[in-house]
């Protein structure tokens, strides 16, 4: 199986499971309220801890599409380096 295909098995996976467990937990006690219909602010500590893991995991998500689309090919020399 190759990089990309792991990769996107994986974070679909913590994406469902973040998606979940978010909903999970706001309808039990909200713990976001929403900002001009785009921001979502925390209420408390148990939503700005769920904010932080959820800016991390796209974070991280970056950081994999950098290392799949960059430096895998930089590995087989596909990518051209101008001097």
């Amino acid at each position: 199986m190759n990089h990309m295909s792991v990769f996107y098995i994986i974070f679909s996976t913590i994406d469902i499971l973040l998606l979940v467990t978010g909903d999970l937990v706001n309808t039990s006690k909200p713990i976001f309220a929403c900002s001009q219909g785009i921001y979502m602010l925390p209420r408390n500590d148990g939503g700005a801890i769920y904010l932080f893991v959820d800016g991390l995991i796209f974070f991280l998500f970056s950081l994999n599409i950098s290392h799949i689309f960059y430096k895998i090919p930089d590995k087989y020399g596909l990518v051209v380096k101008n001097a």
